[in-house]
């Protein structure tokens, strides 16, 4: 981490919103960018950058400062988080709405029943003469 960015991240540890800004500034448009990538949706990428600042700010205090961890791979690690966080629950809701798709066992007992109905027929009409039908 250069000075001038190990600087701002001390002043925001201590409070400090305009050098959290100045953070914000320096990383919003990577994060986003390795957001949109991962997502591939343009609103969601926005809402994971928007949450990634909003979760590093809260955890700051607690973030380890030593100039070999970098704050840019702490935001990283939380977007990537929050990236996983959001591929999980889509297939939780995935499988909930094809859950909801599928027919009840009375409901496909009285498709395949209609179905046999309509083959009888279909049947019946074909065993028919022309002038029958």
């Amino acid at each position: 981490m250069d000075e001038d960015t190990f600087k701002l991240v001390q002043r925001a540890q201590k409070g400090d919103k305009e050098a959290y800004g100045a953070i914000y500034e320096l990383y919003q448009k990577k994060i986003y960018r390795f957001s949109y990538y991962m997502i591939q949706n343009q609103e969601l990428a926005e809402d994971i950058t928007q949450n990634t600042f909003i979760k590093a700010w809260r955890a700051l205090p607690s973030f380890s400062l030593n100039k070999n961890g970098t704050i840019q791979a702490y935001l990283f690690k939380i977007a990537r988080n929050l990236t996983i966080d959001y591929q999980r629950k889509k297939k939780e809701v995935s499988l909930e709405v094809i859950e909801d798709m599928m027919p009840s066992d009375e409901n496909l007992e009285e498709i395949v029943a209609r179905r046999e109905e309509q083959e009888m027929v279909a049947r019946a009409l074909k065993s028919l003469d022309g002038e029958e039908r």
